[in-house]
Formats: structure tokens, C-alpha cells, sequence
């Protein structure tokens, strides 16, 4: 049975990384972006599938155009995309950022991921139990700090860590993982500013290998240092 992965926002710094490592893996990868770019898919051998992952109806039919043409359903996904309008001004932020506007960023941040979800583990079922079987969500620390100015970012952030953290629950004794991982910097394990795509992909890989569910969350630093184990 072929490896088959999902990225689901794959862009050029973490989703390009992760692409690059599973297939180094022997995965069959599939990516979704909104603007797919097809000459760095032939470069580094995905399959590129536009996406936008605002329209969060349109996930099981890119999960079942993975199985159709890349012959097995997808046993490890990663939910890497996101949506962040900036307060112009972080003393106002209800003036600032209208309902609509929050809802929009919320259904690609957090709708999207309980969609993934959904039809990740109806599908990993019918999978042989030996294959394994892995979501990793692509987060960071605003679930736990607060900074108004990322405030649609952070409420899609602390909820999606909810629901990781629920499903993690659930179905991680029945050999279905999932993980929030991000990266931290590596003095206090504080917020990390900036995209590392390489260690991004090397981490996830260690999580993907991993026997058992373990802590749901993955909180890493350049050095491979455990923040949340160490917390």
C-alpha cells in the first residue's frame, strides 16, 4: 500500500518543507493552496490541488481526488493553512475587526480543521492498522498568550488547539494521532518570530513516526528541545 500524505495550505516555507521531507520518505504527497504553484510542485514531485479552504465545503472532494489519483487515502495530514487580519489599532479592536471579518478568518483557521478532520478518520478506518496515521495541526503560542493585535489569529489558534486536544482524546487510543505543534524560540521557549520550513518538516516527521499518541501538543525549538515536556 502506497504512503500518502495531505498538506492542506502549502505554501513556500513549512508546507513546501513537509513536501520535500515525506516525499524524501517515500510518501506520496498532495498539496492545496489557493494559488497552487505548478513549476516548485514538478520540482519537488507533489501533487498540487487548488484550494480555498474558506469554502470548507470543498475538503472531502480533495481528499477523494488524493485516494483517485494518487492511489491511497491520505494516512498523514497536515492542516498548515491559516487567516489573520491585523487590528490597525490593538486598543480597538472591536471597531477594528467587524463580525464578518472574524468569521472569515475563523472558518480557514478552525472550521477547515474540524472539516479535515471529519473525513480524515472516517477514512484512516479503513486503513491497514500498521499504516501510521497522523494530524498535525500547524500552531503556535497565541492559544496561551495574548496579543490583540493577532486576535483573529489567536481565537481561530486556542480553538483549534480545543479541538486537537479533544481529538487527540478521543481517538488517540484507537491509533489515530493528532498533535498542535509549533515552534518556540529557544531562550524561554517564548513566541517564535518567523518561519523555520526545515526544522518545521524534521519535527513533524519525528511526530508522524511516533508509536503512540503521546501529548497532543509539540512545542519545539530549533535545538529539538521539548518546551511542553519541560514545562
Amino acid at each position: 500500500m502506497s504512503l500518502v500524505a495531505l498538506i492542506l495550505g502549502a505554501g513556500p516555507g513549512i508546507g513546501q518543507s513537509v513536501a520535500r521531507k515525506l516525499i524524501g520518505e517515500g510518501y506520496k504527497v498532495a498539496a492545496a493552496s489557493r494559488n497552487p504553484d505548478l513549476a516548485i510542485a514538478k520540482e519537488i514531485g507533489f501533487h498540487p490541488i487548488k484550494l480555498d479552504l474558506s469554502n470548507t465545503e470543498e475538503i472531502p472532494n480533495v481528499f477523494a481526488q488524493v485516494q483517485k489519483e494518487l492511489g491511497g487515502f491520505p494516512s498523514v495530514v497536515i492542516y498548515n493553512a491559516y487567516a489573520f487580519t491585523a487590528a490597525p489599532d490593538a486598543e480597538d479592536i472591536l471597531s477594528e475587526i467587524s463580525a464578518a471579518t472574524l468569521a472569515r478568518d475563523f472558518n480557514v483557521n478552525t472550521i477547515g480543521l474540524w472539516a479535515a478532520a471529519r473525513v480524515a478518520v472516517a477514512g484512516w478506518e479503513k486503513l491497514d492498522s500498521a499504516v501510521p496515521k497522523a494530524f498535525i495541526f500547524t500552531g503556535n503560542l497565541l492559544p496561551w498568550i495574548n496579543i490583540p493585535k493577532y486576535v483573529t489569529l489567536g481565537i481561530g489558534k486556542a480553538a483549534s488547539a480545543h479541538i486537537i486536544e479533544s481529538l487527540a482524546s478521543t481517538y488517540g487510543k484507537r491509533g489515530s494521532r493528532f498533535y498542535f505543534a509549533y515552534q518556540v524560540n529557544d531562550v524561554d521557549g517564548g513566541l517564535y518570530m518567523g518561519i523555520d520550513g526545515p526544522l518545521t518538516a524534521t519535527t513533524y516527521l519525528d511526530v508522524i513516526k511516533r508509536s503512540e499518541q503521546g501529548s497532543w501538543r509539540v512545542g519545539f525549538d530549533k535545538n529539538g528541545k521539548d518546551w511542553v515536556a519541560a514545562a
